[in-house]
């Protein structure tokens, strides 16, 4: 934008003065020839004030091919990353990767792995759950995935689509008993909670 500014003041200029070079034989014709005249005519000439707009011209045109140029590499480097996985964007980007492991440490019995463009957390549960008590736990699990909770979750997952350019990420939430039995799972992408 600082860019475009910069380019249309130096084509206004360059007009102004390209026009007032064109009005310069009406306003002599006018004007009686002083030495005043004379010596102002002598210390600047219009092909001096024509060749310095156009090499202020060609400053500000080669600036501009600099930045779009720079501007295409950083995008074919999204485009690199956008078409590969958000595994294979985390292996490329490990702070950030390190980051999201951070929250292991922070929440006891959570795990998170990424496969492909899938993260998946998973949750220990520190009870052994029975066959029959299973139903119990899944509807209260599924129903703590509710209102604010799966907001944060869809919410989270646009971050991190923003973050890494890549679309169609999906959060896999699974609880397991401390035997590793499936109690409750369920994925979420950037709009609630895809059904199976």
């Amino acid at each position: 934008m600082k860019k475009n500014v910069k380019l249309a003041a130096v084509v206004l200029a360059s007009m102004l003065v390209l026009a007032a070079c064109g009005k310069t034989e009406s306003v002599e014709a006018s004007v009686s020839e002083t030495s005043t005249e004379a010596s102002v005519e002598a210390s600047v000439s219009e092909t001096s004030v024509e060749a310095s707009v156009e090499e202020l011209v060609e400053e500000v045109v080669e600036e501009e091919k600099e930045e779009v140029a720079s501007v295409e590499e950083q995008l074919e480097e999204v485009g690199e990353i956008a078409e590969g996985t958000l595994e294979e964007y985390l292996a490329k980007n490990p702070s950030e990767y390190e980051a999201m492991k951070a929250q292991e440490s922070a929440t006891e019995g959570l795990t998170i792995d990424v496969k492909g463009n899938t993260v998946v957390y998973t949750y220990s549960l520190p009870i052994e759950v029975t066959e029959e008590v299973a139903p119990t736990y899944a509807n209260a699990l599924a129903d703590a995935l509710q209102g604010d909770s799966l907001k944060q979750m869809t919410d989270a997952v646009k971050l991190v689509e923003q973050g890494c350019g890549i679309d169609g990420l999906l959060f896999t939430i699974t609880y397991v008993d401390m035997n590793d039995v499936v109690v409750y799972t369920c994925n979420i992408n950037n709009a609630g909670i895809v059904e199976e």
